[in-house]
């Protein structure tokens, strides 16, 4: 469970990612659409779940769905046939409303918001699921505040009106599913901004299968005949006397001298069209027959306005370009695309006008059937998307190809959030897509967290397991002093830094214009783990090119000389080096060049033993042995001094200053002042090596030696060969023999040290961790207790 600071920050990186999707939106002009919609997901291959809509018009485009609303739901009791949910009721669900009144009342927008609910659903287009948004079905929609008022989940469409200015805001919640569980899907909200509008859509189709030619009428000489070919109807101008006999109408002559009129209508009452809702309309019939000659036409013409008287009717030319329907021996698709100026936008009424001349009539005149009129309500217009999905499951989004808008992914242990935002003309969706995959190993996100972690941890003990081996082929004397290539742990770091942010943000670059460039999950298996195994090779390289400069381990010879003068004690000394061997022993070369450094003045010794000429460690500027920095810049009035190695008899070069009790020989490792016995000694260090080799170099000389330490008795062994030691583990942990709880120092430690002390004599005794007594006590607790033992060690 995240923890509040945590929220607070993932939605605040949401947030800002949601802002710079919608740069693009910064320049959008008013009058627009905005469609800011979620999807919440989950499951393993297909999903389910749901998500959120809501739409938020402004400037002229809200105020064209505000007019649409007022004219279908505040002017019309019912839809009129024809349109897309004609003759379902406009009365409200919570109470009566006003017809005409000049407003849109509480039902008449719920009514709105009903019909924008079916359409959400499909119902239109074959039910539940038949509405497709991106990767989803639509299986069910409402308002977002489903049993309150309508006003709850709209702003700026109650008690509206045609001169209302305001934004008009639209909120709905639905349930979804997933289309498959391989899809490529575009980024596109055209679907949901044409939802707002596809209310309004009109349909007038006639059928054939009918003797009722709706939505033409039975009159000015057109009738309703059955066609002998096909036994279907059609609308017929011919004179029936002329065929009735024969019973077939393309025997048949029409009447010289006649004009044979067919209006539209949409039912009683309503005669007109009504195209103010259409954002595009066309009228289209199928026909067949002919005229005797030139004098002769049929015609499709329109009329505006509501009557009751139609004139100024107005001849319409046919996509073909002919404003008379041409003879044609077999049923011929006509059709008419209707402007502004013919009638787009307003009350209009359709009619076919057959004129005929007085001379000739040796023709069957035309038959017309299967009549429509079609008047599509969309949304044209720019429209803002901004689109963020949350799925949780095994689902990856991939092949990714941004041309436009900004597409940002996240991903998580849990699944992956994606997020969207372009601005885009209605009429040129975005060509922006990817790939929905209900499952795929490569890009899985919980396999990728998995790469993650092994990758991570590998990268950190690789440095630790290479270090360690360089660090155990240093001789014993020498351990302490290897250390680490400080650089190297920086790249380490960065490395695992960059599996992690490579792994939550894969769309990392498109932070910095590269909208296409996505860290895909075979990348992320092939970065993180050639990156693992190359830092790790990298690393033994480096630390083997370091381990040339360790110093040799101690031979056997010189071993054996040291216990052969242990052994043979009685031996006469032997006799004094020559000269030639003196000189030998006082030559001191540098480690980097090899050459013999005469001057000790321009001598530079690192804190590790080695020594360098001045040039040459201003040259490599670091220790090969240990990677210390060099400190050229020394007093100018330091100076060198030869000492005795008290162990091995080796002349060493040092500082004039420097302390001799903490300074190592070169040859074997021991200091070059011994410990003076009889003293206590106390140590103040970030460590405590210096303390552990102060004991080590008087119990390694059979000298009997108790230590109390904060570190575990195995290691101590290990690591300083403290064999023949009385050591005790400092721990409230650990109830074993040889350990003591730090609280009680005037018990278990003081009764250890006291027998110690007090049967053995000339002992060493070691006390590590003072710090850690003094928090488990007090300062004055811990002093008289020191006191105590110095008291006892005195005697």
């Amino acid at each position: 469970m995240l923890s509040r600071r945590h929220r607070a920050l993932l939605l605040a990186l949401l947030t800002a990612m949601s802002m710079m999707n919608l740069i693009d939106r910064a320049g959008a002009q008013t009058g627009s659409v905005r469609i800011a919609s979620d999807l919440e997901m989950y499951g393993v291959g297909g999903l389910v779940g749901g998500g959120h809509v809501t739409w938020t018009l402004t400037g002229d485009e809200a105020n064209i769905l505000r007019t649409k609303v007022l004219q279908m739901f505040d002017d019309y009791p019912v839809e009129p046939a024809g349109f897309a949910y004609a003759h379902l009721s406009s009365s409200p669900l919570l109470g009566p409303v006003s017809i005409r009144s000049g407003r849109l009342e509480s039902g008449e927008a719920e009514t709105y918001t009903n019909f924008l609910e079916n359409e959400l659903e499909g119902v239109r287009s074959g039910g539940p699921g038949a509405t497709m948004v991106r990767y989803v079905h639509i299986r069910a929609a409402d308002v977002l505040e489903k049993g309150l008022k309508v006003e709850s989940s709209t702003e700026g469409l109650v008690n509206s009106g045609a001169n209302s200015t305001g934004r008009l805001e639209i909120r709905f919640i639905f349930n979804s599913y997933t289309i498959s569980e391989n899809w490529r899907f575009r980024f596109s909200d055209v679907v949901f901004a044409n939802a707002l509008h596809g209310v309004f859509d009109l349909a007038q189709i006639g059928t054939h299968i009918s003797t009722n030619p709706w939505p033409l009428l039975e009159e000015g000489g057109w009738r309703s005949v059955p066609m002998p070919s096909d036994g279907l109807n059609a609308l017929s101008n011919g004179n029936r006397s002329t065929w009735a006999i024969s019973g077939d109408p393309l025997r048949g002559r029409y009447d010289n001298s006649t004009t044979s009129v067919a209006q539209t209508f949409t039912e009683t009452g309503i005669p007109y069209v009504d195209l103010r809702f259409g954002t595009w309309a066309n009228v289209s019939f199928s026909y067949l027959g002919s005229v005797a000659d030139s004098g002769d036409h049929l015609r499709l013409q329109v009329a505006r306005g509501r009557g009751p008287s139609w004139t100024g009717w107005t001849d319409l030319r046919a996509e073909t370009g002919e404003t008379d329907v041409p003879n044609s021996a077999a049923w011929r698709l006509m059709r008419y695309n209707i402007t502004a100026s013919e009638g787009l936008g307003h009350e209009v009424r359709f009619r076919l006008n057959f004129t005929s001349n007085a001379t000739g009539n040796n023709a069957p005149g035309f038959f017309i059937r299967d009549f429509a009129i079609n008047a599509p309500s969309r949304y044209v217009g720019t429209i803002e998307s901004a689109e963020t999905d949350y799925l949780v499951g095994t689902l990856s989004f991939q092949d990714f190809e941004v041309r436009s808008g900004r597409a940002q992914l996240i991903r998580t242990p849990a699944g992956e959030i994606l997020l969207y935002g372009n601005a885009y003309n209605s009429s040129a969706p975005p060509e922006d897509a990817t790939r929905f995959r209900g499952f795929d190993f490569f890009e899985n996100p919980q396999a990728l967290f998995i790469v993650l972690l092994v990758t991570a941890y590998l990268t950190s003990w690789f440095q630790d397991r290479i270090f360690a081996g360089f660090r155990s082929r240093h001789p014993l004397k020498y351990r302490t002093s290897a250390g680490r290539i400080p650089w190297l742990i920086w790249v380490a770091r960065v490395f695992i830094i960059l599996f992690v942010l490579f792994y939550f943000v894969p769309s990392f670059f498109v932070l910095f214009g590269a909208s296409n460039a996505f860290v895909t999950g075979p990348i992320f298996w092939a970065f993180s783990i050639s990156s693992t195994v190359g830092l790790a090779v990298f690393t033994m390289l480096l630390y083997e090119r370091q381990a040339k400069f360790i110093p040799p381990e101690e031979s056997d010879g010189e071993a054996l000389a040291a216990a052969g003068s242990f052994a043979e004690a009685d031996a006469p000394p032997p006799p004094p080096p020559e000269v030639g061997g003196l000189s030998r022993q006082g030559v001191l070369s540098c480690s980097q060049c090899g050459r013999e450094i005469e001057d000790l003045k321009a001598a530079l010794k690192c804190r590790c033993g080695q020594v360098y000429h001045e040039t040459c460690a201003a040259d490599i500027g670091r220790c090969p042995n240990c990677q210390r920095a060099f400190d050229i810049s020394r007093p100018a009035e330091k100076r060198m001094v030869t000492s005795k190695c008290p162990s091995c008899g080796e002349i060493q070069i040092v500082p004039e200053t420097a302390d001799l009790m903490q300074t190592r020989c070169e040859a074997c490792g021991a200091l070059l002042r011994e410990i003076e016995r009889g003293y206590n000694y106390l140590v103040l260090a970030p460590e405590n090596d210096l303390a552990l080799e102060w004991f080590h170099s008087i119990v390694k000389k059979n000298v009997p030696g108790l230590a109390m330490s904060t570190t575990f008795q195995e290691k101590l062994r290990k690591e300083f060969g403290f064999e023949g030691v009385d050591l005790y583990w400092l721990t409230d942990t650990d109830t074993g023999p040889k350990s003591i709880d730090p609280k009680r120092i005037d018990f278990e430690m003081m009764r250890a040290l006291s027998n110690f002390i007090k049967r053995t004599k000339g002992g060493a005794v070691l006390l590590d961790g003072l710090e850690y007594l003094i928090v488990e006590n007090s300062f004055d607790h811990v002093l008289k207790f020191i006191k105590k033992v110095n008291d006892l060690a005195s005697v």
